[in-house]
């Protein structure tokens, strides 16, 4: 699997991870059940490399590194 940029952003008292790749305009991919956002995992390499920051968000209850809640 390729390296990916994470990160998380903080909202409402709630905290959000993502995977990101590339710089530029920023298309957003959102996943929904059971996907994750690895599953844009190839996507998210070919928008990078067309000149795009991709990102995928873990939507609530899907991030890879903590149990959901």
């Amino acid at each position: 699997m390729q390296d990916f940029n994470r990160g998380t952003v903080r909202a409402n008292q709630l905290t959000f991870a993502y995977l990101t790749r590339g710089d530029g305009a920023l298309p957003l991919c959102v996943h929904g059940f059971p996907d994750s956002p690895y599953s844009y995992r190839y996507l998210l390499q070919a928008l990078a490399d067309a000149g795009f920051r991709a990102v995928a968000p873990f939507n609530r209850g899907f991030r890879a590194d903590r149990a959901s809640r």
